[in-house]
């Protein structure tokens, strides 16, 4: 993104199974958050299919109405236990032979037939440039998932400009954070983070080389966050990752989502870990212009990441 381009609004969302957050934002060389909204999704458990449906579009219409937002313009942030996000290394090619391939490629994780998914991909990197390799963030979602939020985000009232998913959104806003004083997080040559996303009824755990995502586990948990629980999720995937590279090491945990904030979680996790354990904050967006000290970052680290473009 440029500084030619026109500052433009959007407003990320991302609605997950405790908490519905969204935040406005002004993109530009230096996003500024506007404001922000959350409320708590009690829309779902033990609901009918249609029922559903309609409290969640209430929820939405409510929580916008709280936000008092001053654009429509939305991007989604999509989580659904029916995602499949991985990360490919391909020859360069054509984008039609491309999407062939990477249908290919993920075929052995579906039993469903495949028209019945859409296929996106973002390109991080080139793996190896003698041998042409280009490395590839891949994601696949049910065409009726799509459908789904889709219509309920336009019948609440907004224009859905895009759909993002948690290893994007979180990628784009790793590559926002750098260096800055206290616990560092900025993203360094080789720098590994793992990442856990800490819900109400699950524990992402992730690990990023670079702020490009490599890997996920998801683990259910309580809604009272035990943070034996949360160490045994991040311990399994920390050690899951060192197994598998032998060259580099995580370096640091990040904390985010609404179990974040759960006292004392990061000291006891840092302690046993034995590395450094921290939810994100509002002076690690040091990229961001005049971020309110008040914002909770680590809520609404999704629906920023999904708000924010890149060309």
């Amino acid at each position: 993104m440029t500084s030619k381009k026109r500052p433009q609004k959007v407003i990320g969302i991302d609605i997950g199974s405790k908490t519905i957050k969204m935040v406005e934002v002004l993109l530009s060389d230096r996003p500024t958050i506007i404001k922000w909204a959350s409320l708590d999704n009690t829309a779902g458990a033990g609901l009918p299919v249609e029922r559903s449906r309609k409290e969640l579009i209430k929820l939405i219409k409510k929580c916008r109405k709280n936000l008092k937002p001053t654009t429509s313009i939305s991007s989604l942030c999509l989580d659904d236990p029916t995602l499949l996000v991985k990360e490919l290394s391909l020859p360069a090619m054509g984008q039609k032979e491309l999407l062939e391939n990477i249908r290919f490629e993920l075929s052995e994780y579906f039993s469903n037939n495949l028209s019945e998914f859409h296929f996106s991909y973002r390109y991080v990197k080139n793996t190896n440039e003698i041998k042409g390799l280009t490395t590839l963030l891949v994601a696949a979602l049910p065409l009726a998932l799509l459908s789904k939020y889709t219509d309920m985000i336009q019948s609440s009232g907004f224009r859905l400009k895009h759909i993002d998913v948690p290893a994007n959104a979180i990628s784009k806003l790793l590559r926002r954070i750098k260096p800055n004083t206290g616990m560092d997080f900025g993203i360094e040559i080789k720098e590994v983070l793992c990442i856990a996303d800490i819900g109400g009824r699950k524990i992402d755990v992730s690990i990023y080389e670079e702020g490009n995502y490599v890997l996920n586990r998801t683990s259910a948990i309580n809604g009272e966050h035990n943070p034996e629980d949360c160490l045994a999720a991040i311990s399994q995937v920390i050690d899951y990752y060192h197994r598998k590279n032998y060259s580099l090491r995580v370096s640091k945990v990040m904390l985010i989502g609404g179990g974040a904030y759960k006292e004392g979680l990061s000291e006891f996790l840092s302690v046993q870990i034995g590395l450094p354990v921290e939810a994100a904050k509002p002076d690690m967006l040091t990229t961001f212009d005049k971020v309110p000290e008040d914002f909770p970052v680590s809520l609404y680290f999704n629906a920023l990441g999904a708000a924010i473009r890149e060309d």
